[in-house]
């Protein structure tokens, strides 16, 4: 989650870095960067990172997963056998 206690301008995070990615290395959390008063970025660490990307294709499966379950339950789909027989055709076995 954010902190939106953690928003900075951009120019402070140019002249602090070092503060900035301690502080992020240290607490784990995002801080968001403002360029004119609007967010545009936000910095995070790399371990942080890779957790919520890995969350984000754990979704992504599981709700394809899901759609192609709903597609079989709703005749859009094939059997195994039938796909497979089909698979065989298209590359000539």
């Amino acid at each position: 989650m954010l902190n939106l206690k953690k928003i900075n301008p951009v120019t402070d995070f140019v002249r602090n870095y070092k503060a900035f990615l301690g502080r992020i290395k240290e607490s784990g959390q995002p801080e968001i960067l403002t360029i004119n008063g609007k967010p545009e970025y936000v910095i995070i660490d790399a371990t942080a990172y890779g957790e919520i990307s890995e969350e984000i294709e754990r979704r992504r499966f599981v709700k394809a997963v899901n759609e192609g379950i709903e597609d079989f339950k709703n005749g859009k789909g094939a059997d195994l056998k039938s796909a497979f027989a089909g698979i065989r055709s298209q590359i000539d076995l």
